[in-house]
């Protein structure tokens, strides 16, 4: 377990923080570490470096687990709304994570923001050989179970021929 750039204990330096970055990253940390073919496992934005990873390194990747992990993030908020924070959520676990948001984005450049923003690996994701366990919390979005197909479908997650969704 290790924490990408910016984010939980590590260093706080922005310089050249984009997606792809943190992709790198990974990939020299695997490296370093001796790490042949991890099972990679990643949630919101580390779900993305994670896909990302696996999609450029695709024969490298034994398994991936990619909990709320968005293909395009226009998708997700249109599809499944504004996630954690609606209306189900108690006032002050909203205030808290909203804080906890905003502490952070001192830390993190518009960068970062805009190579999420960019980021579409839904035309790809049916490219992945890998087995995928892809997670999203029933509290993400105001959605019945109905939906999942359509929504799988938007991501470019129904194109997997090894996915085991919950």
């Amino acid at each position: 377990l290790f924490d990408m750039r910016c984010h939980g204990r590590s260093g706080k330096n922005t310089a050249k923080l984009t997606l792809n970055t943190l992709v790198d990253e990974t990939c020299q940390l695997l490296l370093r570490l001796g790490v042949e073919k991890p099972v990679l496992i990643g949630h919101s934005m580390g779900g993305m470096v994670a896909l990302e990873y696996a999609l450029r390194y695709t024969s490298q990747v034994r398994a991936l687990v990619l909990a709320e992990a968005h293909t395009h993030l226009d998708t997700t908020a249109s599809l499944l709304g504004p996630g954690v924070l609606d209306a189900r959520t108690p006032a002050e676990i909203a205030q808290e994570i909203q804080g906890c948001m905003n502490r952070g984005e001192a830390s993190v450049c518009k960068e970062l923001f805009d190579s999420l923003l960019a980021f579409d690996a839904r035309a790809q994701v049916g490219n992945l050989a890998c087995p995928v366990l892809c997670l999203w919390g029933d509290r993400y979005g105001d959605i019945s179970p109905g939906q999942w197909p359509q929504i799988l479908e938007a991501f470019g997650y129904a194109r997997l021929p090894n996915l085991v969704f919950h």
